[in-house]
C-alpha cells in the first residue's frame, strides 16, 4: 500500500465524532479538618469535580436532555427537537426546528455544561462572543447566533443549523446532502445521533478519496482552497476588528456546505462558517493558551519570552490559520509533526525565524509567501488578518 492510498485509508480513523471544548471544572468546597488545638485549625479542600463526574460523554448527553426538557419549557413551546449532531465531554448539540419562525427554520442547540452548578447569573463566553457579532453574521461567514438561555446546570445557546453531511457521499457516493432530520420516538421521547459530519476535516476527506478513486493522488486544487481560507480569513477579520479574538482556529471548527445549485458532489463551490467560539475572548486579556495545542502558536512555548497578559490573541489566530493552510494544502491533511517539542528559541533559529514546513508540490511563490508570513515564528513578523485577505494568493478567489 503506497503512501497516499495509506493516508486516505486511515484518515477517516482519526477522526473524533465529539464536541470539541475544554472541560470546565465546578467549584471547590472546602471543610475544616479538627482542631489541633484551640487555636489551631486547618482546611481540607476536597478534590475539584466537573458537571456530571465519572459518566461517559453519552451518560451526560442523556442527563442533561433529560434535566433540560423537565425544566425549560423552550423545548416544548418554541423548538422541536429531531436528533442529537453531536456530544462531547463538556455539552451536546441538537438539531431542532424554531416554531416561532416561518417555515420553521433550522437551527442548532448547543447544550452547555455549566462550570458552576446552581448559578443562574453566569455568564457564557462563547453565547457573549456569538451576540456580540450577530448584526454582521449573516455576511461574514460566522454561525449566526439565534438565541439563548440557561438554567441551574446548562447554558443553551441556538445558532443556525449549517453545513452539508460529507460522510454520506463518501458512504454511498452521491451528492453531500445537508443535515438531515431523522427522529424516532420511543416511549415518549428519544434521538438518533446523526452520524454525518459537516466540518472541514469530512469535506477535504471526501474530496481527496474522490480524487485518489479518479486520479490516483489526494492534493485538493488550490482554487477551493483559496476560496475556503478566505472566507475564514474574512470572518477572523470580523472578530478580530471588533477587539475578539477567536481561541480555537482549526479545520473542524470550520463547517462547510455545498451550494444548492452545484449538482456534483464534490463540486469547488461551497461556503463556511467558523464556528465553536468557547475559547473567544477579549484582547484586553492577553492570551495563556491556545484551544488546541496542535495548533497553538509558538509565543506559547514553554520557554517563549513574552508576558502572556500582553500577547494579542488575534495573532495566534493568523497562525493557526496558516496551519489549516497547510493542513488543505499537503497531500494527507495532517499538521506539522515535532515543532511542539522544540523551545522557541530553537525553532526561532531553525528556519531563519519561518516555520519549517515540508515541501508542497506545485505551490507557487505567492502561496509560500502567505503560508510563511501567517506562521513566522515571531509574533511581531507575523501578519494580521487584513494582510491575510490583501494577499495576492487570495485575490483571486
Amino acid at each position: 500500500m503506497n503512501a497516499e492510498r495509506y493516508a486516505v485509508c486511515t484518515m477517516l480513523d482519526t477522526k473524533s465524532n465529539s464536541i470539541r471544548s475544554q472541560r470546565t471544572l465546578i467549584p471547590t468546597m472546602q471543610l475544616l479538618s479538627p482542631a489541633k488545638s484551640p487555636r489551631s485549625r486547618s482546611l481540607t479542600r476536597k478534590p475539584v469535580l466537573p458537571l456530571y463526574h465519572g459518566l461517559s460523554s453519552e451518560e451526560k448527553a442523556r442527563m442533561s436532555l433529560a434535566s433540560a426538557f423537565a425544566e425549560n419549557s423552550q423545548f416544548h413551546s418554541r423548538y422541536a427537537i429531531h436528533n442529537i449532531v453531536g456530544f462531547g465531554s463538556n455539552g451536546v448539540v441538537l438539531a431542532a426546528q424554531d416554531l416561532s419562525k416561518p417555515e420553521f427554520k433550522a437551527v442548532a442547540i448547543k447544550v452547555i455544561y455549566k462550570p458552576h452548578s446552581g448559578n443562574l447569573n453566569q455568564v457564557s463566553g462563547e453565547v457573549q462572543a456569538l451576540k456580540a457579532f450577530a448584526d454582521v453574521a449573516s455576511t461574514s461567514s460566522i454561525l449566526q447566533y439565534v438565541d439563548d438561555w440557561q438554567d441551574a446546570n446548562h447554558f443553551f445557546l441556538v445558532t443556525e443549523l449549517f453545513g452539508s453531511d460529507w460522510m454520506s457521499y463518501a458512504a454511498v457516493g452521491e451528492r453531500p446532502k445537508d443535515t438531515q432530520f431523522r427522529p424516532i420516538i420511543v416511549n415518549g421521547r428519544s434521538f438518533q445521533v446523526h452520524s454525518g459530519s459537516s466540518d472541514l476535516w469530512a469535506w477535504s476527506y471526501v474530496h481527496r478519496l474522490h480524487l485518489f478513486k479518479t486520479e490516483g493522488h489526494t492534493l485538493l486544487a488550490f482554487q477551493p482552497i483559496q476560496s475556503i481560507i478566505k472566507q475564514a480569513a474574512v470572518a477572523l477579520s470580523v472578530i478580530h476588528s471588533r477587539s475578539f479574538y477567536h481561541g480555537d482556529v482549526k479545520i473542524e471548527n470550520i463547517i462547510i456546505q455545498a451550494a444548492a445549485d452545484t449538482g456534483d458532489a464534490v463540486s469547488d463551490s461551497a461556503s463556511i462558517r467558523l464556528a465553536d467560539f468557547g475559547h473567544s475572548k477579549y484582547i484586553y486579556h492577553g492570551i495563556k493558551s491556545y484551544g488546541t495545542k496542535a495548533v497553538s502558536p509558538p509565543e506559547l512555548l514553554h520557554d517563549a519570552p513574552f508576558n502572556r497578559k500582553e500577547l494579542d490573541g488575534r495573532s495566534a489566530d493568523v497562525y493557526a490559520l496558516g496551519m489549516c493552510l497547510y493542513t488543505l494544502l499537503n497531500k494527507d491533511c495532517r499538521l506539522p509533526t515535532g515543532a511542539q517539542s522544540l523551545g522557541y528559541f530553537e525553532l526561532l533559529a531553525q528556519s531563519n525565524g519561518y516555520f519549517p514546513f515540508e515541501g508542497i508540490p506545485d505551490l507557487c511563490e505567492d502561496g509560500w509567501n502567505l503560508l510563511h508570513g501567517m506562521c513566522r515564528i515571531d509574533p511581531a513578523q507575523r501578519m494580521s488578518m487584513a494582510q491575510v485577505l490583501a494577499h495576492p494568493w487570495l485575490s483571486a478567489a
